[in-house]
């Protein structure tokens, strides 16, 4: 017994002792990490800053194309059109880039600036401010072993290199600054009925009147089957996963381009949309002399329709597609839409009891 309690010190002193150990541990990293920060933040060298709220617009010039917009009543327009859906987010987003330039690196003994692809630059990006001046950035070459690009703002008095966001956020086309729309979100339940038109060809798969769970299917110029629900489920199902890859014109005049003056085929879907509605009820007072009208909320099923029309295909395979009452063009991928083109009556054909 004895000897049990002269161990019972010991061991207590070895468990206080590794967690001091641990202790010392954990203040050594976490004051190395810190070090470590304050180096990087010493290193960094600012090179601009820029009052975001007060950028009235944005012109870029990248790979031969250029972009700008400008800023009127708190909405960014495209100069182009003034009526392209510009995503307001993606743009706030950009210009927030700009607040704190940083470079890696200041050249202390710079060669000429056509050793840097800066003498003619051909990527600048400009901003414009509410009193009418300017921040331009000349942006260079791509450093083959750092990966970081030579810059200079405004003067080519200093050169830099840096590895900021502004590069990569300024590396986009028109469409990545639209604001696009969605396909419509549908799921497999509220599906009541799908027909695939393809030329002279159609398949038309729908619920059965009496029952939700039972399926019809009927071919062009043949009589309405029965069909195998478990096929037809594993078609419909699919179109919860209907969406859009690509958005190419928000108000195309030329459907020709894409195949879609014609379509090659057409997806017409019907289904139901729950939506709530309020309702008046007549309800008795407590006195039972006065009626009072209180509002209900109700969900009623809404039946809705989407015809999606798809066209041609482009060096990707997805398709050109859009939707009835749109001149938006997208592109939907292949796999998205093979299933639904390849679909023929023999697929939900009800095996026969022998």
């Amino acid at each position: 017994m004895r000897n049990k309690r002269k161990w019972i010190p010991m061991v207590l002193m070895a468990v206080l002792l590794g967690a001091l150990i641990i202790c010392y541990i954990l203040i050594k990293s976490y004051n190395k990490k810190q070090e470590g920060q304050q180096e990087s933040e010493a290193e960094s060298i600012q090179i601009a800053s820029v009052t975001t709220d007060e950028v009235s617009g944005l012109s870029v010039e990248w790979d031969g194309n250029k972009l700008s917009f400008t800023k009127e009543e708190d909405t960014w327009h495209y100069d182009g059109d003034k009526d392209f859906p510009v995503n307001q987010e993606a743009m706030e987003n950009l210009i927030g880039k700009f607040e704190n330039v940083y470079a890696v690196r200041e050249l202390e003994d710079p060669q000429g600036l056509e050793e840097y692809r800066l003498e003619e630059c051909s990527e600048v990006i400009a901003l414009t401010m509410q009193d009418g001046t300017t921040r331009t950035f000349y942006v260079g070459n791509k450093n083959a072993i750092t990966s970081d690009y030579y810059i200079y703002v405004d003067s080519p008095e200093k050169i830099y290199t840096t590895d900021t966001g502004i590069i990569s956020g300024c590396q986009f086309k028109l469409y990545d600054m639209a604001q696009t729309s969605t396909f419509p979100a549908i799921s497999e339940s509220s599906v009541e009925q799908v027909k695939v038109l393809q030329g002279s060809s159609s398949l038309l798969l729908k619920r059965d009147d009496g029952d939700e769970d039972t399926w019809k299917y009927q071919m062009s110029g043949e009589k309405e089957e029965d069909a195998d629900g478990t096929a037809v489920s594993a078609l419909v199902s699919q179109v919860s996963s209907l969406a859009y890859n690509g958005y190419l014109d928000y108000n195309c005049q030329d459907m020709t381009q894409y195949g879609l003056e014609k379509p090659a085929a057409s997806i017409t879907i019907d289904y139901t949309e729950n939506e709530a509605a309020e309702s008046d009820t007549e309800a008795a007072s407590e006195s039972g002399t006065e009626a009072d009208s209180e509002a209900e909320t109700e969900i009623k099923k809404v039946p809705r329709q989407v015809v999606l029309y798809i066209g041609g295909q482009d060096e990707s395979g997805n398709y050109y597609v859009k939707i009835s009452d749109s001149n938006e063009v997208h592109t939907m991928s292949e796999s998205m839409v093979k299933a639904w083109l390849d679909a023929k009556g023999d697929d939900f054909k009800q095996e026969q009891e022998s």
